[in-house]
């Protein structure tokens, strides 16, 4: 768990290194643009900060994650894929998750003890509204989710959607 764990604030280091590197530059003659924002809903079931960064070439990765005193859910997701240019932005992506709820998402009740980490498997598919100067950004997309059964070990899908406001500097 730990090791996970450490790996999702390793890429959350990064994005950020990342963005403190081309602050002083546009995001055109940089090369790439980061952004920070809220998600209802989405890869992050009910909310989560997220973090993301993409290159020039539309490739980039995001990490995310959510906890009070109960409960955590971190993702990162490895993977995404944009297209660079323009305001309006088609995006793609997948990766890994972290999670530990007091609810099974897949079946089940509560339980008093604390629960055990579980591994799932965000994706998405959506729209991004970001201008290529930064400002006010906007994600709506199409985000499943995959888990599998602790009592069956079935693969189960959660058929899931999020909304994203932030900023990109």
């Amino acid at each position: 768990m730990w090791l996970i764990i450490s790996l999702m604030l390793t890429v959350a280091s990064v994005i950020i290194r990342w963005t403190e590197l081309y602050a002083q530059n546009s995001p055109q003659s940089s090369g790439g643009r980061c952004s920070a924002y809220v998600e209802l809903f989405g890869s992050g079931l009910f909310f989560s900060l997220n973090a993301d960064g993409y290159w020039s070439n539309g490739y980039g990765a995001r990490v995310g994650g959510y906890i009070d005193s109960k409960n955590y859910w971190f993702f990162i997701q490895g993977f995404m894929l944009t297209n660079p240019g323009g305001a309006h932005h088609l995006e793609v992506g997948g990766g890994l998750g972290l999670m530990a709820l007091e609810f099974n998402l897949l079946g089940g009740g509560g339980s008093a003890s604390p629960p055990d980490p579980r591994v799932y498997f965000p994706l998405h598919l959506g729209y991004r509204f970001q201008q290529p100067d930064g400002g006010f950004l906007l994600r709506l997309g199409f985000t499943p989710l995959i888990a599998t059964n602790r009592s069956t070990g079935e693969l189960g899908v959660l058929p899931w959607g999020g909304l994203s406001l932030g900023w990109s500097p």
